[in-house]
This record gives structure tokens, sequence and C-alpha cells, in this order.
């Protein structure tokens, strides 16, 4: 298993001492930034690499979300630890990977650790295409106790929920209790891009693409709906405009 090279930024001694501690119980993680708050740690960036960063919210002059939206692309991974629970809808939002509520047991920490490490595996996969036969043509999606067959070029968009998927085909939702790597191994990449961890979309039904000054995306499908991209996934957007204009 490679070494996870972690930050740490908490403005409370002790809070950022006990997951550093934590942490260095796995021999496979490296404990590489311990920082007091969000100045320290964007200084510490500029020379050191990492691959994921467990940071508080709530700190002296610079809070953690202003952090992440200053650091340069791309982005490490970012588990938020707080005290605070009102803040998860706007981690989420920016993608974060995990967000913990303090205090922290051990158990939940390395929980954590596990879904930055696949979330790692999944984004440094190529997805190249062989054959396109390969991608299935139709999928069954289950409505109470029947299964439909639903043709995957009809499919709009895909929403992760927690657990589960929402699958939007025009009026219809499917709910389905699958990771959304998983859907994403299923699609075609020419005809799907992933634009957030949490969000595919077919491209035929993207009508509007607006760069933002943060890095993401604006984008705007046929039907009306609004959504924005991550900036982790900048590049992937662009090289599917690149393909859709050549």
């Amino acid at each position: 298993m490679s070494v996870l090279r972690v930050a740490i930024a908490d403005d409370e001694p002790l809070a950022r001492m006990r997951i550093a501690r934590l942490l260095s119980s796995d021999p496979s993680i490296r404990v590489v930034l311990v920082c007091e708050n969000a100045t320290e740690l964007a200084r510490g960036l500029r020379i050191t690499a990492v691959d994921v960063i467990f940071l508080d919210i709530e700190m002296p002059e610079k809070d953690g979300f202003s952090l992440v939206s200053e650091l340069a692309l791309p982005l490490p991974r970012i588990v938020f630890v707080t005290a605070y629970s009102e803040y998860a809808t706007r981690a989420f939002d920016i993608d974060a990977t995990d967000y913990l509520i303090k205090p922290v047991s051990q158990e939940r920490l390395l929980a954590s650790v596990e879904r930055v490490r696949r979330d790692l595996a999944a984004s440094a996969s190529p997805r190249t295409v062989t054959n396109p036969a390969a991608f299935p043509q139709r999928m069954p999606f289950p409505i109470g106790r029947r299964t439909r067959l639903v043709e995957v070029d009809t499919i709009d968009r895909v929403l992760a929920q927690s657990n589960y998927l929402e699958i939007r085909a025009g009026a219809n939702c499917y709910v389905i209790r699958r990771s959304i790597s998983w859907m994403e191994c299923q699609l075609d990449p020419r005809l799907f891009v992933r634009v957030h961890r949490s969000h595919i979309v077919r491209v035929a039904v993207i009508a509007q693409v607006e760069a933002q000054s943060s890095g993401r995306y604006r984008l705007v499908l046929k039907n009306g709906d609004e959504l924005f991209s991550a900036r982790n996934y900048r590049e992937r957007i662009r090289e599917t405009l690149v393909w859709l204009d050549a």
C-alpha cells in the first residue's frame, strides 16, 4: 500500500496533536505537516506535497473554506474536521471527501482515510475506450418489486446521495444503492463526463459551459438545470470540451 501524505490544520493544539497521533498509528500514513492556522498551512503546501488535508473550519484570520478556494490545482483531498455540523452541505458542495465532527474516534478517522484512498485510486485510473461495445446499452433499475431496463442514452445525469445514487432519465428518477465510481465505470466516457465527486452528466444534455474565476465551471443543461463542477475535475471537463470541438 502506498504511503498517504497527510497535512493537518487546526487552531486547537490538543485537537491537531490527537489527529496526528491517531493517524500515525497506521504505518502507511505519514503526517508531513501539522499547522495551527490556514496561513501556516498554505505556506507549508508551497514546499510540501500532500495527498489529503484534515482541516478545521473556524480558525483565526482565515477559515478552512477560504484556504481551499485559494489553493492551486490539483487540490489535495479535503477532509473537514470541525465541532459544527451546519457546514456539511457547503463542504460537500466544494467536493470535500469527508466531514468529521469532533471529537473524532480512531475508527471514524481511519474510515475516512479509506475513503480518501478509494477516491485517489478512482481518480488515478485512466478511462480509455478500447471497445465502446463493452459498455452496457441498457441498465436494470428497481421500481418497487419490479425492475425496469433503461436505455443508457436516456440518462441525463447521476447524483450521489450518501450511499445511494439518483439516476435521472427525462421525467424519471431511479434510486439504487451503488457508488458513483461504480456507475462511472458502466458509462462510456465519450458520452458521459464526471464533473464533481457526486455528479455525472451526459455530454449531449449540456447546453452551456461557463468558466468561473474559482476554477470551477457552471454547467447549464438543456432542461434549464444548473450545476457547478468541482475544481479537481476541471481538466477532465476541458478534455471533454476539446473532444466536442474536434
